[in-house]
């Protein structure tokens, strides 16, 4: 049905809050929270197995912790020329508070670009966004505020590309590995993956 808890006495909802007037999002909270067997099962999750549900594809968790900057640039670089769905958490740091992130939070892979710093060293950014209409926001390298940024390296990146909305921002993949303990890929099948054949009575040797 379409009714939603809500805050007692008026007509808040009481989970998922929207800032427009779309409702499908509160409808796939509520379809979720049917599978899971009630809302308090859902106030902590699994991005993979949402992101499973929801799409039908496989996916796959990835401790950061175990991977080093080469070896992880080319996970993240492979899964987004795939169009994979990328997720990270955040670790449940002070110091992730502090760099101007939310702790053990998700943020959604946006992009991926390779530029060349000013000392001509290749370096992987990757374009992040907060689900949350929050003013937290990345502080470090490469952040908007960052004196990284310079005409030079603007020229590198498609202007498309290049800008970025008030929950999104850029970070470097060394810091990417540093703030955040867990990679969710959701690995989507394109047509590349998949091949059709035709049969016949003649070529199967069917009676």
């Amino acid at each position: 049905d379409d009714y939603f808890p809500c805050l007692k006495g008026t007509s808040v909802p009481y989970f998922t809050k929207p800032t427009t007037f779309e409702l499908w999002f509160m409808l796939l909270e509520k379809a979720w929270a049917k599978v899971r067997g009630g809302y308090g099962n859902i106030l902590v999750g699994n991005t993979s197995e949402v992101l499973q549900f929801l799409t039908g594809f496989c996916t796959e968790q990835i401790n950061n912790d175990l991977f080093d900057v080469k070896n992880y640039s080319d996970i993240i670089r492979k899964g987004h020329e795939n169009k994979d769905i990328i997720c990270f958490s955040t670790k449940n740091e002070e110091e992730v508070e502090q760099m101007g992130l939310i702790k053990d939070h998700n943020y959604i892979l946006c992009d991926v670009v390779e530029i060349k710093d000013k000392n001509k060293e290749k370096v992987l950014l990757c374009k992040l966004k907060n689900p949350l209409l929050s003013d937290n926001n990345w502080k470090g390298d490469w952040s908007d505020e960052s004196d990284l940024w310079t005409k030079e390296i603007n020229k590198q990146i498609k202007e498309d590309n290049l800008e970025t909305k008030k929950n999104e921002f850029f970070i470097n993949i060394k810091d990417l590995l540093n703030y955040f303990y867990r990679t969710d890929i959701c690995n989507i099948a394109n047509n590349e993956y998949s091949k059709s054949f035709n049969f016949t009575k003649e070529n199967t040797n069917l009676d």
